[in-house]
């Protein structure tokens, strides 16, 4: 056995990086923040004298006649020439809308619901509105995802 050792060398051990300590005076930078909708309120879908639409923070989907298309006198709040034909009421037919079509003149909106799919409903009467009406709407189908898409080809009410 040698007595001997073999000097390995070794990297300099590095210097501290100084830092800086708050004082009392000094107030930290605020992280920036953003806002964030989960759920985006669609624009109205308007499809000639008919249009869907949903209000911000109303999970109700709303189906409106233009006073225009001559069938209809009394102009639903806000009275904007619309009048309110049919609208969901609760948790059976609540949720997003998706799309919205007219075929033979009668309108049909895709909403995206919680638990059931994509339904698809009706004003459940198509006849002239009067003051004091209350007008719901009728689900067609459900579990229609290519509804919710836009996709009406081979839809059949």
């Amino acid at each position: 056995m040698s007595d001997q050792m073999t000097a390995t060398a070794l990297a300099p051990i590095p210097t501290p990086i100084a830092t800086e300590t708050p004082t009392a005076t000094q107030t930290p930078t605020p992280l920036p923040t953003a806002t964030f909708t989960p759920t985006a309120t669609p624009p109205p879908f308007t499809v000639g004298t008919l249009r869907a639409l949903q209000n911000p923070g109303d999970p109700r989907v709303y189906i409106e006649r233009a006073l225009s298309a001559g069938i209809d006198t009394f102009d639903s709040a806000p009275t904007d020439g619309w009048t309110l034909i049919g609208r969901t009421n609760g948790a059976g037919e609540n949720g997003t809308l998706r799309a919205f079509t007219v075929i033979e003149g009668v309108p049909y909106a895709a909403v995206q619901h919680s638990s059931k799919g994509c339904i698809v409903i009706t004003p459940t009467s198509l006849a002239p509105r009067t003051q004091g009406q209350t007008r719901l709407v009728r689900i067609v189908t459900q579990n229609a995802a290519a509804r919710c898409l836009g996709d009406w080809s081979g839809f059949v009410p």
